[in-house]
């Protein structure tokens, strides 16, 4: 039987996830002074479900302030998961900021998870989420930190190379062109398979 908190937490979740509806210039750029709104409704969620804990965490991704991005990786540094196990974790806070790494598109916060990236094991889940943050930025900046990181990588990290690049090259046109012409280079790579993983996706 829902309870009360349960219909309030739908209705909340609900209308944070549909948002405005318009394409105003206001409504298109990012709002980094409503961020705190709700990072404090993030902090008093308490036990909440997977569809509130979704829509919360993907407004706060999606507006990229610093103060949001960083409460996301508190959020997920406090799983010991690895990459193999990342989708095994039943608490909807640890799924919800996962799955929100691909909506942070804010310029904004590339430095902060750049710093955090590089600091990291080529297996945690922190290094696997701000990756895919990066990856889904997709502006040149972030381009030149991926193929810089790749370049230097193990064989292990192969798949999320391919997956990385292959999301930049295929939604940003100057990232794409970037790849290629310095692909054409022939720079060298520490790990064959990642250079194979590179040149998979550019065919």
């Amino acid at each position: 039987m829902e309870t009360h908190d349960d219909i309030l937490h739908y209705a909340i979740s609900e209308a944070i996830s549909r948002g405005s509806t318009g394409l105003s210039e206001y409504e298109l750029a990012f709002h980094p002074e409503l961020s705190t709104v709700l990072e404090s409704l993030w902090k008093k969620l308490d036990k909440p479900d997977s569809h509130t804990a979704n829509a919360v965490a993907q407004k706060i991704a999606e507006i990229g302030s610093l103060s949001g991005i960083q409460l996301l990786l508190d959020q997920i540094s406090q799983s010991s998961q690895i990459v193999e196990t990342l989708f095994e974790n039943n608490d909807p806070r640890i799924v919800a900021v996962i799955k929100a790494s691909r909506n942070i598109k804010n310029p904004d916060s590339l430095p902060l998870l750049q710093q955090v990236f590089l600091s990291q094991t080529s297996r945690s889940i922190v290094y696997y989420w701000s990756g895919t943050a990066i990856a889904n930025i997709g502006n040149i900046e972030a381009t030149k930190t991926l193929l810089e990181w790749a370049r230097k990588a193990p064989d292990i990290v192969a798949p999320e190379v391919q997956q990385w690049l292959g999301t930049v090259a295929g939604e940003d046109p100057k990232s794409n062109q970037f790849l290629r012409k310095d692909l054409r280079q022939n720079k060298t790579f520490k790990s064959k398979k990642v250079r194979k993983a590179v040149k998979a996706f550019m065919r």
